[in-house]
């Protein structure tokens, strides 16, 4: 089995009566406790924390994505390690870099996802037995550089998007409306950062204008969602472009559709214009901005089963939309971010200007009391992991520290496949069961300390 390319270890200053109570509190509690601290810090000052911390991934049986996904993580966590390194003019790779050591460079965020943030992972089971993940690690958030986070986000606001789709089906004054896409003029010197910036810049320019707002207006404007994406390509760099989907009160006609499209491709190749000093990033009238009715048909497919599987329609407005992280590009010479991650890939460079310049950067956004009037607010929100509404979980079993840092993606992945198919089993194998946890009076706490090699 290969070894994966970054091994981690941490240890942090939970307590064995700590470890006791979480195990207690599993057996007893239909749902996680999290108590003390903050284990997203990675600073080990957390004085009491659970087993429990942070909701993993689900894993079912024959899910090949999953295991893609702690592979990607690795691979990403490797080369944004290494580039941190270098920034701080250091050597890009090194063994053993101890968190005491003079060389320590604290990781970025997605780097250190999936990182242990307390004396021991947890291996937690849902009560029907169709699901198991890890607690007791960290976990980034991030909704684009994150192989597992953008899944868990991409996969609520997708939900969003179904939610809003069937409020509109059911509001006799609502209508689905347009799809609309933005883009620029990009070749592989801009560098991405510049793109991103220009193209929101545009965007609220050309939303900013008169014409656009009496263009609205006639078109019966009720709000916009908005989606950014981003693909890369060795011949023409990074390309950038916003999804927009337009809901209106009532259908458009093919007539004001084609006068739509050429006022608002006129309105996007002015908007650029403005907002950068040169030609290189404006688009033509043909490339820059395309627009399409949204039919039932396209979002249907995706109201049907609204988790990701190889079983989802690829051309719902909901998959188009937002969820990059099931993306592959159309063109057989451009990539997804994600798929830069993938087995043999050269693209370490690249992927690090891509985090950089997409932190902080929003993935998506509503139109303001949009969500208020589909009635949905409050029901999805962007941030909160969609995995803490599933069903009641138990602890089945406990990894050591050791363990758990020397796995591999492809043996973290076996070891969430073998609770599901026999936790029993599992836990003898990979762990240790919790009825033997404590036996020894009580669990072996691990010396402090942090390091890695890349």
């Amino acid at each position: 089995m290969p070894q994966t390319t970054t091994t981690i270890s941490r240890a942090a200053t939970t307590s064995a009566e700590t470890l006791k109570r979480a195990a207690r509190a599993s057996g007893r509690s239909a749902q996680s406790e999290a108590t003390g601290g903050d284990p997203k810090s990675g600073s080990g000052r957390s004085a009491a924390t659970a087993l429990v911390i942070h909701r993993e991934q689900v894993c079912q049986p024959g899910e090949s994505i999953k295991l893609q996904r702690f592979q990607r993580e690795a691979t990403s966590s490797k080369w944004l390690i290494a580039h941190e390194r270098t920034k701080a003019g250091l050597a890009a790779h090194a063994n053993g870099v101890k968190a005491t050591s003079p060389e320590w460079v604290r990781p970025p965020r997605p780097a250190r996802c999936h990182w242990r943030a307390s004396l021991a992972v947890g291996v937690e089971l849902t009560k029907s037995g169709d699901h198991a993940y890890f607690s007791g690690v960290e976990s980034c958030g991030s909704i684009w550089a994150c192989p597992t986070c953008a899944a868990k986000k991409r996969a609520e606001r997708a939900n969003e998007l179904k939610t809003a789709y069937q409020a509109i089906q059911a509001d006799p004054d609502l209508h689905p409306g347009l799809f609309l896409t933005f883009t620029l003029r990009h070749n592989n010197t801009i560098a991405l950062q510049t793109l991103l910036a220009t193209i929101q810049k545009a965007y609220a320019q050309m939303r900013s204008t008169r014409a656009w707002r009496d263009l609205m207006e006639r078109l019966g404007h009720v709000g916009i969602i908005r989606a950014t994406e981003v693909t890369y390509s060795k011949a023409n760099g990074w390309h950038p472009h916003f999804h927009c989907w337009l809901i209106t009160d009532g259908r458009i006609s093919n007539k004001a559709l084609q006068a739509a499209d050429a006022e608002i491709t006129e309105m996007w190749v002015s908007a650029v214009t403005k907002a950068t000093a040169g030609k290189a990033m404006v688009p033509n009238q043909e490339r820059g901005c395309h627009i399409s009715r949204v039919t039932s048909q396209g979002v249907a497919g995706y109201i049907a089963k609204t988790q990701e599987s190889k079983t989802n329609s690829r051309t719902s407005i909901a998959y188009e939309m937002v969820r990059a992280d099931l993306k592959t590009t159309r063109a057989s010479n451009s990539v997804m971010p994600f798929e830069m991650l993938d087995p043999d890939s050269t693209m370490a460079a690249q992927w690090c200007e891509y985090v950089e310049a997409t932190k902080g950067r929003r993935a998506s956004a509503w139109s303001r009391g949009l969500k208020q009037r589909l009635g949905i607010m409050g029901t999805a929100k962007p941030e909160r992991d969609p995995l803490d509404a599933l069903e009641p979980s138990r602890l089945a079993y406990v990894i050591s520290a050791q363990d758990y840092d020397a796995m591999t993606p492809e043996q973290r992945d076996q070891v969430l496949s073998d609770t599901v198919a026999d936790p029993v089993v599992a836990a003898q194998t990979h762990g240790t069961p919790l009825d033997q946890l404590f036996s020894d009076g009580g669990f072996a706490i691990l010396p402090p300390g942090a390091s890695y090699s890349v």
